[in-house]
């Protein structure tokens, strides 16, 4: 099948997990090449400003899905296509969550990093996410927020290394969401896009896309659910995986 966009994850996909890192010589070639082709797209939990140093280097010609889904922005126009935010409902019991197991709470797209004390926003808030949690306050957190109606809880590997970082977005702010409005965009369907990622958030992205590719250092979860398990973004497994569904 001849499969007509490629969405790709950031951390541990094209790049390796850390705020500073950006893609390879030969990741940035293949993926030139690639959207000489078709539509390349990323699908991420960082907000704009953190991708931002990854787009610079690549060319994107494609709608990126941001914020775990919470945003679908056009990095051709510079301009924000879909977004979904918490209410002031789901923030207040989300954050209470989080100050009950004694863990910071930061707001998505803050560059600052100013942590957040619960106080009402001004502007719609995209969600909100913590870093560090052990076993025990995963699970804690895990428990307050199943309680709460119409959110999804994002799980990824904190950028230090330590623990893991919990994102809270709306129900319908999601890699699958993203995926589904980037197929509208590009008058395609999503059987016809090739998703690929490595961490936990990245199952909706799979299980929405007609060729799922998990990286040779996903989660066994993710390498579960896979078609193909490319080598590891250390090994620039994106390289192959262009070569070998988009080139050949």
């Amino acid at each position: 099948m001849k499969y007509k966009a490629l969405i790709l994850d950031v951390d541990g996909t094209l790049v390796l997990n850390s705020p500073e890192a950006v893609p390879s010589a030969g990741v940035i070639a293949a993926i030139r090449q690639a959207a000489s082709v078709l539509p390349v797209c990323l699908a991420t939990g960082r907000g704009l400003h953190e991708v931002a140093p990854v787009l610079s280097v690549l060319d994107i010609n494609g709608p990126c899905i941001l914020d775990h889904g919470a945003q679908v922005y056009d990095a051709k126009t510079n301009r924000i296509l879909r977004e979904v935010t918490l209410s002031k409902e789901q923030v207040a019991l989300a954050y209470a969550v989080f100050h009950d197991a004694g863990l910071p709470v930061y707001l998505f797209d803050d560059p600052s990093h100013t942590e957040y004390v619960g106080a009402d926003s001004p502007n719609p808030i995209l969600g909100l996410w913590s870093r560090g949690a052990n076993a025990e306050e995963s699970a804690q957190l895990e428990k307050g927020f199943a309680s709460i109606d119409g959110i999804t809880v994002n799980k990824t590997k904190s950028w230090d290394g330590i623990g893991l970082s919990f994102e809270i977005t709306h129900a319908d702010a999601t890699k699958q969401h993203g995926v589904l409005e980037v197929a509208k965009l590009l008058s395609i369907e999503p059987s016809e896009i090739i998703g690929v990622g490595d961490g936990y958030n990245d199952y909706p992205l799979l299980m929405a896309c007609g060729l799922k590719i998990a990286m040779g250092n996903a989660i066994p979860e993710l390498k579960a659910i896979a078609d193909f398990v490319a080598p590891p973004v250390e090994e620039d497994g994106v390289v192959t995986i262009i070569e070998k569904f988009v080139l050949s």
